[in-house]
């Protein structure tokens, strides 16, 4: 709701989606986005793997 509220070109945004999701770091929410962002592109691409990936511990 927070991305919604303060679109691209708002002033600060980062800062405003942080204190609106409390207890993160601007640099937290925007990594998060950013993170987010990737994960929808590879899904749309068809590159995202649902399966997650266990280390061997044998």
């Amino acid at each position: 709701m927070a991305l919604a509220k303060f679109e691209k070109d708002t002033p600060d945004r980062w800062q405003n989606v942080a204190r609106a999701v409390g207890g993160k770091s601007a640099e937290e929410v925007k990594r998060r986005y950013e993170l987010l962002v990737r994960d929808v592109n590879d899904i749309e691409s068809g590159r995202y793997d649902p399966q997650p990936r266990y280390r061997n511990t044998n």
